[in-house]
């Protein structure tokens, strides 16, 4: 095979070329995005409809009804699923994986104009197209008042100064508010003085919605120029509302002051959120897709910094905004403990090999496999657009022990011609060329289990895809190593030690007890059986034994209660 010989004859390129690859790895290890999870892309929509004052049947009967008759003859619609509660329904429609997310959008808003006489208080759906889960927070915050006063009425402080100073940390995608109370105007109207002139509630609430609108009045061209005209009628204060003129009465206007008061307070809570028996305004953070979770705490962090010190202290306000959810200190600590398994592996395979092949050349040269293929496996996440995350470091921990079988069959292969006598270069070239076919064939049987699960696009297949790509891509690479680095590192450092004929004629003790303990297993076919039942009972026992106890899973804040 002609590039065996070309990498003995060119051991200086072959070393360029790994420590290219090596190089562009570790500088792909700083690049790639860092999360807990792979993304599982969930085709949802969301529809979400606001009546104010209305009770579930209501929402039920004048809304979702009326949505599902049209939604339900969406193109490629799976499931639909609604909810009605007080003032607000919604509707999640699911679809298969792999349809495309704007299509099925445009879809279910093509649907929705469709729907008609739905009652004059309800306000315009809102359609999202991401699903109502927790998957992308990575950290909670809390407002909460430094000498204990209640913050519940600076909800809309926070809403309009606090929260998007926080949502312009890079990758953070939005930053909702929970708790506190809500701004409302009310207008409490005195039905007496209301029937003394003899007008209705619908009256009232007619002229509110008639007059609390900008319209525009058109366009007027004059010489080369057009001007455009704009009513602006919008309530910007108190007495906007007061100064509505309701109707007229014996030759002059009712106002709304003259029959109602106006207040400007908070809407009744429904809701609220409570820290060590105070009320506290929560505020979790939610990350952009594919978004390096690291870097983007960092950098939220930061914002929190910024807010403490520009926002809340300046303005004399007893607050403190303080972060009581991490996830990234459960990433990094599950990151640390799979990383600390893939080097407890690489030395436990290196010291087997050493065990086994007692030649300190020898392990040296298959074990240099481990890390060229650990550091190429990274370059190749990063090209294929992945995430590094626990799936992918568990696949690539899985992969270590991998790596070295090749490797070892072709010294092994170029061992015995050695110990035919023949020179390094020769023994390299002829025990390479023997086995690349086996190897090979060997190395696509192994990649052909893993490789279907990249193709599969439903939730498990994007979940585990990765791990297959990380196996997938340290065996793939392993095959190229033991075909391009260990023949030019055999030719020039290895000492076939075993071959001496001393060795040859007294066996290593270790080596003649193995020997003769396979002799024993293989004697019996109910010998083979028990061997296999024990060791795979020993094998169930042992993951059960160190599967974490529920305590030690992730979990949410516990010092938040949610009402």
């Amino acid at each position: 095979m002609g590039i065996i010989r070309f990498a003995i004859e060119n051991p200086v390129k072959i070393t360029v070329g790994v420590i290219l690859v090596v190089l562009f790895g570790l500088l792909s290890i700083l690049r790639i995005p860092i999360q807990l999870t792979p993304d599982v892309d969930r085709p949802v929509i969301t529809v979400s409809t606001s009546w104010i004052g209305a009770s579930p049947q209501e929402i039920e009967s004048e809304i979702i009804d009326r949505q599902e008759d049209k939604l339900k003859g969406v193109t490629n619609l799976k499931k639909m699923t609604s909810t009605s509660s007080q003032g607000a329904g919604k509707i999640r429609l699911e679809f298969p994986v792999g349809v495309d997310k704007n299509i099925a959008y445009r879809d279910v808003s093509d649907k929705l104009r469709q729907v008609t006489g739905y009652p004059e208080e309800v306000d315009e759906p809102v359609i999202s197209a991401t699903d109502d889960d927790m998957a992308n927070t990575i950290a909670w915050l809390m407002l909460t008042g430094t000498k204990g006063q209640d913050i519940a009425r600076l909800k809309t402080f926070v809403e309009e100064k606090v929260a998007p100073q926080l949502e312009r940390a890079e990758g953070i995608a939005e930053v909702p508010v929970y708790g506190g109370l809500d701004r409302e105007v009310r207008i409490e109207v005195d039905a007496h003085l209301l029937a003394a002139r003899r007008l209705t509630f619908r009256d009232v609430e007619r002229a509110l919605r008639r007059q609390n609108r900008n319209i525009s009045a058109g366009t007027i061209a004059q010489g080369k120029r057009d001007y455009t005209y704009r009513t602006i009628g919008e309530y910007r204060n108190i007495k906007d509302i007061e100064d509505t003129v309701i109707a007229y009465r014996d030759g002059g206007p009712v106002l709304i002051r003259d029959v109602a008061v106006v207040v400007d307070g908070f809407k009744k809570p429904y809701a609220f959120v409570r820290s060590k028996g105070r009320f506290v305004i929560a505020m979790p953070a939610r990350r952009e897709t594919g978004a390096n979770v690291i870097q983007t705490m960092e950098n939220l962090k930061a914002r929190i910094a910024v807010v403490n010190k520009e926002i809340l202290a300046p303005r004399g306000l007893d607050l403190e905004l303080t972060q009581v959810y991490d996830e990234t200190q459960y990433i990094q600590g599950a990151i640390r403990l799979v990383i600390q398994n893939i080097f407890i592996g690489g030395l436990l395979a290196t010291g087997v090999l050493m065990l086994f092949l007692r030649s300190g050349s020898a392990t040296a040269i298959i074990a240099l496999a481990i890390p060229i293929c650990a550091v190429g496996t990274f370059l190749v996440i990063t090209l294929l657009g992945r995430t590094l995350n626990v799936v992918m470091l568990a696949g690539m921990a899985f992969a270590v022990g991998m790596v070295v079988d090749n490797a070892i069959v072709v010294l092994e292969n170029i061992y015995r011609h050695r110990s035919m006598g023949k020179p390094r270069v020769e023994a390299a070239l002829d025990g390479a060329r023997e086995v690349w076919g086996a190897i090979l064939a060997s190395t696509l049987t192994t990649m052909a289990v893993f490789l279907p699960v990249i193709f599969i696009q439903e939730e498990a297949g994007q979940l585990f895809k990765d791990i297959a790509i990380a196996i997938s891509s340290a065996v793939g690479l392993s095959l190229i190593v033991s075909v391009v680095v260990i023949p030019p590192l055999a030719a020039k450092f290895f000492t076939a030690s075993r071959a001496t004929s001393k060795q040859q004629r007294k066996p290593w003790r270790f080596a003649r007890w193995t020997s003769s303990l396979v002799a024993v297993i293989n004697g019996r076919i109910s010998t083979r059986v028990v061997v296999v039942v024990g060791i795979s009972g020993l094998a169930l026992l042992g993951s059960w034994q160190l599967m974490p106890a529920a305590e030690y899973l992730p979990a949410g804040n516990k010092n938040l209660v949610f009402g």
